[in-house]
């Protein structure tokens, strides 16, 4: 089963719930008992973040001409 994490469109707690996919339309927010609510995703990066990216290029040259 899944974890997802979900945010209460009536009370605006964020929570995760650990439900088959077919069921998490009927968890209640455990804050308020509401069952409206929108999922929350969130980046899940692994190993070592490092720099920009950049590698000094400007960003309007493209390449082509």
């Amino acid at each position: 089963m899944p974890l997802y994490d979900f945010r209460c469109t009536s009370c605006n707690h964020q929570y995760q719930v650990f439900v088959s996919y077919s069921k998490r339309d009927e968890v209640p927010c455990p804050a308020c008992g509401e069952k409206g609510k929108e999922p929350v995703f969130k980046a899940n990066v692994k190993g070592p973040v490092t720099g920009s990216g950049s590698s000094g290029s400007s960003c309007g040259s493209s390449g082509f001409t």
